[in-house]
């Protein structure tokens, strides 16, 4: 969750463990045939949806919160 962003880089952030955010963007991940490293972000709406707002071909730049909240994507 981004709490803070300054020129597009986020510089405050909270991990959180979403089930329904994390199926949602598999889905995608396999619609679009997506097999590498890639970022794809959501937004959420105040019932918890969450919609699409972008797929980047490339490693997010908050990467490093993803590998301490646990998985390693890189080494993966």
């Amino acid at each position: 969750e981004r709490l803070n962003v300054d020129s597009g880089v986020v510089v405050a952030s909270k991990t959180i463990k979403n089930e329904q955010i994390q199926d949602y963007c598999i889905k995608i991940a396999q619609a679009v045939g997506v097999t590498y490293g890639a970022n794809i972000q959501v937004i959420v709406d105040e019932k918890g949806t969450p919609y699409l707002l972008e797929i980047n071909p490339r490693f997010s730049g908050g990467l490093s919160l993803v590998v301490e909240s646990g998985p390693n994507i890189p080494l993966m």
